[in-house]
């Protein structure tokens, strides 16, 4: 996005704040392409044949953000809560085809470094498991978990992540590694 759609994704997120209806249906529109974009990086590592599809992801996000846009303050707080959506319509996703198969003899994928956060597809088991040992670590470690929600259900580069958050490159990168490396720990255990 450039700076001057920055400064106008801020400029209508006031707009919200203050009341005007028509605002967020603006912001939509807006910001839609690049919601799709993060939508679809992540779908891409999962299984083939996986029931959400990216526009049925953006919808379900979009309806969660609608509820919390007047506390949106600007476009990194806009993507970080996008981020959040994502996650939690994915893991409520997962929660459900769980529920479904219940009694099934599928167990959880194990993590290995071709499983999983390392780039193949995930099962709703490993889906929900990583939910988790994120909240886990939210309690560690804020800004790793944060980094680590951004990169994986956003698709963000530790660079992008940088810019939202406004942390240098080095130190989001790092965040990274010590994330994947504890979250490594967790699935091992």
């Amino acid at each position: 996005m450039s700076d001057e759609t920055n400064v106008d994704l801020t400029a209508v997120l006031d707009r919200i704040r203050s009341g005007d209806p028509k605002a967020s249906d603006e912001l939509f529109r807006m910001v839609k392409r690049e919601l799709e974009s993060l939508a679809s990086r992540f779908l891409k590592n999962e299984r083939v044949g996986h029931t959400l599809q990216t526009t049925a992801l953006v919808n379900e996000a979009a309806i969660r953000l609608l509820g919390g846009l007047e506390n949106l303050t600007d476009r990194s707080h806009f993507f970080r809560a996008a981020a959040m959506a994502m996650r939690f319509v994915l893991v409520d996703h997962a929660r459900m085809r769980m529920a479904e198969k219940r009694g099934s003899k599928r167990g959880p994928t194990a993590l290995t470094d071709d499983s999983g956060i390392f780039g193949v597809d995930l099962d709703p088991t490993f889906l929900v498991t990583l939910h988790d040992a994120l909240e886990k670590l939210a309690e560690i470690s804020e800004p790793q978990a944060e980094a680590f929600q951004l990169w994986y259900f956003a698709g963000l580069t530790a660079e992008e992540i940088s810019a939202l958050i406004d942390r240098s490159p080095r130190t989001v990168q790092g965040d990274l590694k010590a994330a994947r490396a504890w979250l490594y720990g967790q699935f091992r255990e």
